[in-house]
């Protein structure tokens, strides 16, 4: 645990001097993923999906992967999709989607 508390710290200073490096972000995202801070990965996540043009498939499925845990299966299921638009085949991507679409079915019989 020390290891990624202190990367958060390592992580947050080098993007101050290159805060448009996307892979930093995505790093960032994977420490505060590890350390259970969800939202705070979701950010940096999503800033580095924004810097890479959404060719960031690691970033994309983490993301999925966290949404999928909050129960937000539509916003999961369109992250999934869009890592399978890079890495068509990608098997985790793929059980992810799998996972949030049954989810999402899972809510439309509970709703009715």
């Amino acid at each position: 645990r020390k290891q990624w508390v202190d990367a958060v710290g390592s992580l947050q200073h080098a993007i101050r001097g290159y805060p448009m490096c996307g892979n930093l972000w995505e790093a960032l995202g994977l420490a505060y993923h590890q350390l259970g801070m969800l939202t705070a990965a979701l950010k940096a996540y999503g800033k580095a999906i924004a810097l890479e043009n959404q060719n960031s498939v690691f970033a994309l499925q983490q993301s999925g992967a966290i949404l999928l845990s909050l129960g937000s299966y539509k916003k999961a299921v369109g992250m999934f999709r869009t890592a399978l638009d890079y890495a068509p085949g990608h098997l985790v991507t793929l059980s992810g989607l799998a996972s949030a679409l049954l989810g999402q079915a899972r809510e439309c019989i509970v709703m009715g």
